[in-house]
């Protein structure tokens, strides 16, 4: 049994939650943490001060969604950082906060939780930790990627700019939030998972609050995700017009906070095209689009492209899913052509992928077994009945896993995959 207390050896400033409130600080930004929860009360820029609203009628912590009061001790490591450590003695469970200024950012990291009874902790959410706040004539840009599907006019699935008086009433998910009052602006970044709701922006009484989402600790038993984030940015007049605006927090959390994995190759390859095989039809040949390649890159003087081969696999798009290897279709040519031309490509400066399913799987597929499927739910059925899987599952005791690297194996100069 681990016993969490004994590995902070490090002299500390032990603040209960009788005590001021701890301040750090990184150059001439200033913070001011709650010694009762784990909360910001204010920050300070250049002179400018931010409050943030007190926690009120939330819960400090939810575990696997559901409220939690846990005990809090709140320890100042240094000028520049503090941690919190959240007991939680009937679940037997403790949550390291840490909590590191840097200059104008402010980071928290769960770092470590601490699992001693029989609770498993799968998500976590920190309500009251809003680090963003505006009110009255403070601008406000709320950003949302939209909801799976093929178009979305939904209210919730547009980016809402303005002020905040303008905003009605509600509680909603936002994948980007800044705010700025005009002469300090601030953004909010987390790596919670769901992309519609990285942070909670909540609108009541003419004043908004923002705070990180939930974030996932566990999918699977066994496995952590990784360590779970939040940080506050805050900016003054970064682009220099003159005016401090929700722009220039974006331009600071572009600057502070990690970009989105990938993101580097967006601008050399910014030709991206599909090659689509259906219903045992091959209209796109792998040598045909190999040749169709090479002509993009002359008419472009050798932009960089992407190609995902969708349908590569048995008779073509969404047919004997999931089959990812050792399944090459041999109506576009089979494996040997495919790999060729995966290779060929890179010649030309083409990157190559494919689309793969690992939601809905096909009887008449290799791979198929009734251990990674529910034959009672049916998924697409214009080719042949799929059923829908549980990923998760499949993920932790299934063959998702050794199927893919089945599939690295059969196409060794694979660049990328599109997964459904």
């Amino acid at each position: 049994m681990r016993t969490p207390w004994l590995r902070l050896v490090v002299p500390a400033v032990l603040l209960t939650t009788a005590a001021r409130a701890a301040h750090i600080e990184a150059g001439d930004f200033h913070i001011e943490l709650s010694p009762s929860s784990p909360a910001v009360r204010s920050y300070r820029l250049a002179g400018q001060t931010v409050a943030l609203p007190a926690p009120q009628k939330v819960p400090m912590l939810r575990i696997n969604g559901e409220d939690r009061s846990p005990q809090v001790q709140l320890r100042k490591r240094a000028a520049d950082r503090a941690e919190y450590l959240l007991t939680c003695p009937g679940e037997g469970v403790v949550l390291t906060l840490e909590v590191a200024a840097q200059d104008r950012a402010l980071h928290f990291k769960i770092s470590d939780v601490v699992e001693t009874g029989s609770t498993m902790v799968k998500t976590v959410e920190l309500p009251g930790l809003a680090l963003l706040a505006g009110q009255g004539n403070d601008t406000v840009a709320l950003g949302n990627f939209p909801r799976p599907g093929y178009g979305s006019d939904k209210p919730e699935d547009r980016d809402l700019v303005g002020s905040v008086q303008d905003l009605a009433a509600e509680a909603r998910g936002v994948s980007y939030a800044f705010v700025s009052t005009g002469k300090i602006a601030a953004g909010l970044y987390s790596n919670v998972l769901d992309e519609k709701s990285r942070m909670r922006a909540t609108v009541d009484g003419g004043a908004i609050s923002v705070a990180p989402g939930t974030w996932t600790w566990r999918e699977i038993p066994g496995e952590t995700v990784m360590p779970l984030r939040a940080t506050l940015v805050v900016a003054l007049d970064e682009n220099g017009d003159g005016q401090v605006t929700w722009q220039d927090a974006a331009i600071a959390y572009r600057a502070s906070t990690p970009g989105p994995y990938g993101g580097e190759r967006g601008r050399r390859y910014p030709i991206t095209h599909i090659a689509m095989n259906f219903g045992s039809q091959a209209t796109n040949p792998f040598l045909r689009v190999l040749d169709n390649a090479k002509k993009i890159w002359l008419y472009t003087d050798g932009l960089g492209q992407r190609i995902q081969f969708k349908g590569f696999q048995s008779e073509g798009h969404d047919s004997s899913h999931p089959d990812y290897a050792h399944n090459v279709g041999r109506r576009m040519g089979g494996r040997d052509d495919l790999n060729f031309v995966m290779r060929r490509a890179h010649d030309f400066d083409v990157l190559s992928g494919v689309h793969i399913n690992a939601h809905e799987y096909h009887r008449e597929s290799k791979a198929f077994h009734p251990d990674i499927v529910n034959l009672d739910r049916i998924g697409w059925s214009w080719l042949d009945e799929s059923y829908l899987t549980d990923y998760r599952h499949d993920a932790a005791y299934g063959t998702l896993n050794q199927r893919l690297a089945d599939m690295r194996e059969d196409l060794p100069w694979l660049d990328f995959v599109y997964l459904d």
